[in-house]
């Protein structure tokens, strides 16, 4: 298993790569490899930013407040792309930073209907979280 660390600005292509091959086998819409660059090369080094990476995998996401409570922060994760068993430490990660760096108050975990495996539910609601919302998506164009 390789080691997990935060991504830099160097890790660019990694992480656009994983964030472009999590897309391609998901059902959300589709986007290019050079606009998953354009993103990463954006969120690396944004304060708000939280960008996880090894040689298998990657997990992303923002930091922001509760929309009616600027004082109650959020950790937010946008994708998390793992091969070989990286799941858990790239979470590990992931979750160290929102609590010890970005001092938040609660940290939201997605997942994809139809497309990630039951086990990682399991991991999630041992781990702690509890579902809380339902999202519905409707495609307009």
């Amino acid at each position: 298993m390789t080691p997990v660390r935060k991504a830099t600005i160097d890790d660019v292509e990694l992480v656009a790569e994983f964030g472009h091959r999590f897309i391609n086998a998901s059902d959300a819409p589709p986007a290019t490899l050079e606009e998953c660059r354009t993103f990463v090369a954006a969120l690396i080094p944004h304060p708000q930013g939280g960008v996880f990476v090894s040689e298998r995998g990657v997990i992303a996401g923002t930091v922001g407040p509760l929309y009616y409570r600027p004082d109650f922060l959020q950790a937010v994760e946008l994708f998390w792309w793992a091969e070989d068993g990286q799941g858990k430490p790239l979470l590990d990660a992931f979750e160290r930073w929102a609590i010890d760096e970005a001092k938040v108050h609660e940290i939201y975990m997605s997942t994809l209907e139809g497309f990630t495996p039951p086990a990682i539910d399991v991991l999630l609601l041992r781990r702690g979280y509890a579902a809380s919302n339902k999202t519905f998506r409707k495609v307009v164009r």
